[in-house]
C-alpha cells in the first residue's frame, strides 16, 4: 500500500482544497493522511483523511521556534510512518518540512512535492522582499524532489530562476474546483428577485460582489472608490468577509455616501446562491496565486472584473472577464461601468467562462496528480 502524507500550516487548506485527493486516492488503495496545525479539530478532516496529525508550527513566518519544535515533530512523524511520498502546501508547512528533512539520504526518504500557491516574490512586489523570498524558495528548492506552480508567471519565475531543475518542475492549473456541483441555472429569476428584495437590492440594479477577507492586499477601499465614482446610481456593492479593515470601510462608504448601497455580510456559507444572485464579481488584489473565487464565479456563468496580477490573467485571459490595471481607482471604475451599460456582451464573458473551466475542473487535476505521483515514485 502506497502511503502518502498531505502537510498545511492550517488546517483550512486542507477543508477548503484537499479532501477530494483524500477520498480519490483512498478509493485507489494508498494510505491518505494529513498534517496541519489543529487538525484533529476539523471533522471533515478526520472522516477524509486515514490519519490526522497535528503540528505546533505558527503562521508567523519570523518564528524561529518553527525551526526547531516544528520541524523536529514533522520530521519525527514522517521518520516514524515510514510514507512513500509527502506532498507539501503552504509557505510555512513546505519550508519547515523541506528543511526538517533535508539531511535525509534520498534513499531514505520520502518523494518531496511542493505546491506553490502563489510565491511571495511576484511582479509589482517589493524589492527587499522579493530578494528575500526568491532566496528562501531558491535554498528549500534543493531539499524538493518536485514544485508545482498552480499559474505561469510563478512557473516562469521559478524556470527562469532555476528553483529546482526544468525537469522537476510541472504545471498544473490550481487544486480543481467541481463542474457538478455548481450549476448556474440552479436558481430562477423569480428567486434571485426575492432574493435581492429580502437584501433591498432592486432586481433591475447591477450588483458587483466582492469575496475575500477585507484587508490591504485584496484593496477592497480601492472598490469602493471605485463604486463611488460610478457615474449611474443604479448599483449596489456586496462583500462577503471579515477583516480589520471593516469598520474603516464603513466609514469610508458613509464619507463617500455610497453606505446605503455598499453591503458588508461578512461571513457566509452561502456563497454559491449569493454569486448567483450576482451580475459579477471584482477581485482587486495586489497579489493572488489562482483565485478561488473567480474559478467559482466562473463555474456559475458570472463574469468577473480582476486586477492584472497572476492567476487572475490565466484565469480571465481567454475573454471570460475584464482585468483593469493594478491599484487603479480610475480604471476599476471605467471597467465596472462597461459592464453596466454592455449587459449582453458581460453575460457572453460569463457563459464563455463555465466553458473554460473544463480546464480546471478538479477530475482533470486529479488526473495530472496521479502522473505527477507516478511519475515521482518510479524516479526515487
Amino acid at each position: 500500500m502506497k502511503k502518502v502524507l498531505f502537510v498545511s500550516t492550517m488546517a483550512y487548506t486542507l477543508d477548503a482544497f484537499l479532501l477530494p485527493y483524500a477520498y480519490h486516492f483512498r478509493n485507489k488503495g494508498w494510505q491518505v493522511d494529513a498534517a496541519a496545525s489543529n487538525a484533529s479539530n476539523h471533522n471533515a478532516c478526520r472522516e477524509a483523511f486515514n490519519h490526522i496529525w497535528d503540528i505546533n508550527w505558527s503562521r508567523n513566518p519570523f518564528d524561529f521556534k518553527n525551526l526547531h519544535r516544528a520541524s523536529q515533530e514533522i520530521q519525527t512523524l514522517i521518520t516514524r510512518e515510514g510514507y512513500d511520498l509527502v506532498h507539501v502546501h503552504t509557505p510555512i508547512a513546505s519550508f519547515i518540512t523541506r528543511f526538517a528533512m533535508r539531511s535525509r539520504q534520498q534513499s531514505r526518504r520520502p518523494v518531496i512535492i511542493y505546491t506553490a500557491h502563489g510565491f511571495h516574490f511576484h511582479k509589482g512586489g517589493r524589492m527587499i522582499s522579493n530578494g528575500l523570498f526568491l532566496n528562501l524558495e531558491k535554498v528549500a528548492g534543493r531539499w524538493t524532489d518536485y514544485l508545482v506552480t498552480i499559474n505561469k508567471e510563478d512557473y516562469s519565475a521559478a524556470g527562469k530562476h532555476r528553483i529546482v531543475s526544468p525537469e522537476r518542475l510541472k504545471y498544473i492549473p490550481g487544486v480543481g474546483v467541481d463542474l457538478k456541483t455548481y450549476s448556474p441555472e440552479s436558481m430562477t429569476k423569480s428567486d434571485i428577485a426575492l432574493f435581492r428584495n429580502n437584501m433591498g437590492i432592486d432586481e433591475r440594479d447591477w450588483l458587483f460582489l466582492v469575496i475575500g477577507e477585507l484587508n490591504r492586499n485584496k484593496r477592497p477601499d480601492l472598490v469602493i472608490d471605485a463604486f463611488a465614482a460610478l457615474p449611474t446610481k443604479k448599483a449596489h456593492l456586496v462583500f462577503l468577509g471579515e477583516g480589520y479593515l471593516r469598520s474603516r470601510l464603513r466609514a469610508q462608504g458613509e464619507r463617500l455616501n455610497v453606505l446605503d448601497r455598499t453591503h458588508f455580510l461578512g461571513f457566509r456559507s452561502d456563497v454559491t446562491t449569493l454569486l448567483e444572485v450576482a451580475d459579477s464579481l471584482i477581485l482587486a488584489s495586489q497579489r493572488e496565486g489562482l483565485p478561488r473565487s473567480i474559478m467559482e464565479a466562473l463555474c456559475l456563468e458570472r463574469p468577473c472584473i480582476g486586477s492584472d496580477v497572476r492567476g487572475t490573467r490565466d484565469l480571465l485571459a481567454d475573454g471570460c472577464g475584464l482585468i483593469f490595471k493594478t491599484n487603479d481607482q480610475q480604471s476599476l471604475t471605467q471597467t465596472m461601468s462597461w459592464m453596466i451599460e454592455h449587459p449582453e456582451e458581460t453575460k457572453s464573458m460569463g457563459k464563455h467562462g463555465r466553458q473554460i473551466m473544463v480546464n480546471y475542473d478538479i477530475n482533470h487535476i486529479l488526473k495530472l496528480h496521479e502522473e505527477l505521483y507516478e511519475e515521482a515514485l518510479a524516479g526515487h
